[in-house]
């Protein structure tokens, strides 16, 4: 009898044919945990940075990183045991491939933890910028809503259809990620779009603080293009790659670009200190203030020379406050 995978003995029962193209099917598994694996190594960097410079912050900063930390654990534990069940438990039983591991609903319930922690820690950001617009507020949390809703829709489907084929096969799998992943991009345009128009809004002509502004507005930017471009690719390659798992590797990265988007925001306070740290003199008006995240309201001073007289050194204040308290 002839074997239904190239290398390995037959399956008593079992056509030639009857089982995918393992390569095509499990290729894109195989590389897209590795990546995760390596973007997780980034999260514990990033983490062990915030816990070292950070000690100060508030209670519920420091458990938001915790939070996420711990979600990004136990999802990267998660990833290991779904490569062992794809690429050791189904060289014992080849008909297991065909199935779909408790691993992959798994992944997804995970995302769904980050998603929220990570969303939710933006959306009170530009409810503060935005000096506590209730519209917003609203509008933001239905969005991340309606989000979650549709992920947990497909981890439903994900536990109910017990095959591959048959989760690609129904309507309503391909409904669920493609609107849950729709309202994912629409949440990630919001959130940069809006974070963008209060950073330049709050723009005040001078160099130090603009430089600081364009920083936070590139972060935002690549953060947000690259969460959505992510998210946009999962429902292309779930839509039209039909026989490869290429989609649900993907996944395996989204969650875990969320958690590195808040730690790079928490760990970039670092940086931006250093581009403020000159004395100051000049008390800004509070629409020009710098504001940072995770700290009590106080006073950061700074020096700059002015280049018409280059032996007066120009005190300037300026108000560091936190956007989170």
């Amino acid at each position: 009898m002839e074997s239904p995978i190239p290398g390995l003995p037959p399956i008593p029962g079992v056509p030639p044919g009857a089982l995918p193209d393992i390569p095509a099917l499990l290729g894109p598994i195989a590389i897209t945990a590795c990546i995760a694996l390596l973007i997780y190594g980034v999260t514990v960097v990033q983490a062990y940075a915030y816990v070292l410079n950070y000690k100060k912050d508030d209670t519920w900063v420091k458990s938001l990183v915790y939070g996420v930390a711990f979600f990004e654990t136990v999802h990267t534990a998660v990833i290991l045991a779904l490569y062992w069940d794809t690429f050791i438990h189904f060289r014992e039983d080849l008909l297991a491939i065909v199935h779909i591991p408790w691993t992959v609903p798994t992944v997804f319930l995970i995302n769904c933890g980050i998603t929220i922690l990570v969303q939710g820690f933006y959306i009170r950001r530009i409810w503060i910028l935005s000096n506590r617009s209730l519209a917003l507020l609203i509008l933001l949390i239905t969005i991340l809503t309606l989000r979650i809703g549709f992920a947990i829709a497909t981890f439903a489907f994900f536990v109910k259809l017990d095959t591959w084929q048959s989760f690609r096969d129904q309507t309503g799998p391909l409904v669920t990620i493609s609107t849950g992943l729709g309202l994912a991009v629409l949440m990630d345009m919001c959130v940069a779009g809006l974070l963008i128009y209060y950073l330049v809004r709050g723009r005040s002509g001078l160099r130090r603080t603009d430089g600081i502004i364009s920083f936070l507005i590139a972060y935002s930017v690549n953060t947000g293009l690259l969460s959505m471009a992510v998210s946009i690719a999962i429902v292309f390659t779930f839509a039209f790659m039909k026989e490869s798992l290429i989609f649900a590797g993907l996944n395996l990265i989204a969650g875990k670009l969320y958690a590195n988007s808040l730690l790079g925001t928490l760990n970039a306070r670092q940086v931006l200190r250093a581009q403020s740290s000159r004395k100051a003199h000049i008390t800004m008006p509070d629409s020009h203030r710098v504001i940072l995240p995770g700290e009590h309201s106080r006073s950061v001073q700074f020096t700059s020379k002015v280049s018409s007289l280059p032996d007066t050194v120009v005190n300037v204040k300026t108000d560091v406050e936190s956007k989170y308290a």
